[in-house]
């Protein structure tokens, strides 16, 4: 006898880390490029204004024209709004003076053109430079936001990591204290079994003697119609004989309309992990049925063994003095192999013998039969 605990725990918190990484990169650079684009206006801004502001000043009013200032030679002078002055020169010599003077009077009209066309595309040009700032200005001002809201929202990010961190780090010594619980029960489990298995050595040691009595005992022919008499002297024999291994059960049944069927279990014992079974009531162990008349007894798994006497059923009242048997009864039953005999169908109900998943509970069979054997790996091992 033996127990074996395996105790399988992972927790994985890499793809989660990973995550939050990737977030964090993702929203760094977002914030770089957005500081690159500032920068990059706020240059081109400064450029501009350094062009307008290097232009060289103009006067509003148009240009004075004057003779004969400063050169006596000069026949016209023309001083310009940036205080520069235009000396316009007549040859002496030349005799046709009337169209001397037409030709200054066009070449004066010419100039004041070009002077005042130049003065009005100076001015076209501020306006568009003035909105241009404006312009830039305002997208400075919703760039310079939309950096602030990232900003929040990296701390919010960081924040929310910092708490991630911190949640993993709670869960990892949660997993650790489990961890250890599980390490402790499984050492505690190890040695209740120890325990029991001690028990067990000391108990067989005793009924060694008792093994081959009982085993004959059982392997006798059935005597059809025939009731067992003192339950608890079966009881300890059967309980003598199943702790000595693996033991399986099969049921067979038989109807008056000589009908036949078969319950078979796997796993049968009686106070297997009982210390003193006869204190206990002999309590039933079966599982793992196969068959042919249905499950009736997996219900009765673990119950205690009732009579007329000794009541250890689950019910108000007594099971056994009710539906007139000895089982092990829980509240109370769906089999009743120690019923009364009445001989198939009856009225009163479930007080017969038995089996309600293939008869139901007012049909008293003809016969039953209940026979143990060590399971194939036991008999095999031997």
């Amino acid at each position: 006898m033996g127990a074996n605990f395996e105790v399988n725990y992972s927790f994985n918190t890499t793809d989660t880390v990973s995550y939050s990484r990737m977030s964090c990169s993702y929203l760094l650079c977002t914030i770089l490029l957005f500081v690159a684009v500032l920068l990059a206006v706020t240059v081109t801004g400064t450029i501009l204004l350094m062009n307008h502001y290097q232009a060289p000043p103009m006067s509003d009013g148009p240009p004075h024209i004057s003779t004969n200032q400063d050169e006596a030679n000069a026949l016209v002078t023309v001083e310009r709004g940036d205080g520069s002055r235009i000396n316009i020169f007549i040859d002496p010599n030349c005799p046709d003076y009337n169209s001397n003077f037409l030709r200054l009077e066009g070449v004066q009209t010419s100039l004041l053109h070009s002077l005042t066309d130049h003065d009005t595309d100076l001015k076209s040009v501020k306006g568009q430079d003035r909105a241009l700032l404006v312009n830039l200005a305002e997208e400075v001002a919703k760039l310079s936001a939309h950096a602030g809201q990232l900003k929040m929202d990296y701390e919010s990010l960081r924040r929310g990591q910092n708490n991630l961190g911190q949640d993993l780090s709670t869960l990892q010594t949660e997993q650790s204290r489990l961890i250890q619980l599980l390490s402790e029960s499984q050492i505690n489990m190890v040695k209740v079994v120890n325990s029991v298995s001690d028990a067990l050595n000391a108990m067989q040691k005793e009924t060694g003697g008792l093994k081959a009595r009982v085993k004959a005992d059982l392997q006798r022919a059935p005597v059809r119609g025939v009731r067992l008499k003192g339950c608890a002297n079966g009881l300890k024999q059967i309980h003598a004989l199943t702790i000595q291994g693996n033991y399986e059960m099969r049921i067979d049944l038989e109807d008056f309309e000589n009908s036949t069927a078969f319950a078979q279990y796997a796993v049968f014992g009686v106070g297997l992990f009982s210390v003193d079974p006869e204190d206990d009531g002999y309590p039933l162990t079966v599982a793992e049925y196969t068959g042919t008349a249905g499950d009736s007894l997996l219900k009765h798994n673990g119950m205690k063994f009732t009579t007329k006497d000794r009541d250890n059923d689950h019910s108000e009242n007594n099971c056994a003095s009710f539906y007139h048997g000895a089982w092990w009864y829980r509240n109370c039953h769906t089999s009743n192999l120690n019923g009364q005999y009445l001989r198939g169908q009856h009225t009163s109900y479930a007080d017969g013998i038995e089996w309600s998943s293939w008869t139901g509970w007012q049909y008293s069979l003809k016969f039953t039969e209940m026979k143990i054997r060590p399971t194939r790996e036991e008999r095999e091992s031997k």
